[in-house]
């Protein structure tokens, strides 16, 4: 499991939810601002549930903690990772990087493998699946 951080969670929901959650279609996203200077990049995700006519019912972002490189990619697979714990079962989980998306796929491989530096994000992901199989689609869009 990754490990608890001082993160700033930002989180919003057009009807209340105590304890919060994301279900039905969520799309999950990375981003970071690149600077020539590493130590300058800025990365965050964030997920949002939408319902079928596209309206905003629900998102949660933050920006990337310091556990984690400031890239694109680490920021796509920090997306899944943290919005594990807030996915109901029923969910369709929408991506937009192919490698998240083969990660999750193949868990359990890339969970064992460790050379793979997403192991950790991949293993959740595995123990998600197997208390919820079969219950959360993945759709790879763009």
């Amino acid at each position: 499991p990754l490990p608890e951080v001082n993160q700033q969670l930002t989180f919003f929901s057009a009807s209340p939810r105590d304890p919060f959650y994301l279900e039905g279609f969520v799309f999950c996203d990375g981003s970071c601002f690149n600077n020539k200077e590493p130590a300058l990049a800025r990365a965050g995700w964030s997920a949002i549930e939408v319902d079928g006519h596209g309206n905003l019912l629900a998102y949660i972002r933050a920006p990337s903690t310091g556990l984690w490189p400031q890239t694109p990619q680490a920021s796509e697979h920090e997306a899944v990772a943290r919005i594990l714990p807030f996915l109901r079962p029923s969910s369709v989980l929408i991506l937009d990087c192919l490698n998240v998306l083969r990660g999750a796929a193949e868990a359990q491989a890339g969970a064992l493998n460790r050379r793979q530096v997403y192991a950790h994000v991949y293993s959740d992901f595995m123990k998600f699946g197997q208390a919820h199989p079969g219950q959360v689609l993945l759709y790879k869009v763009k």
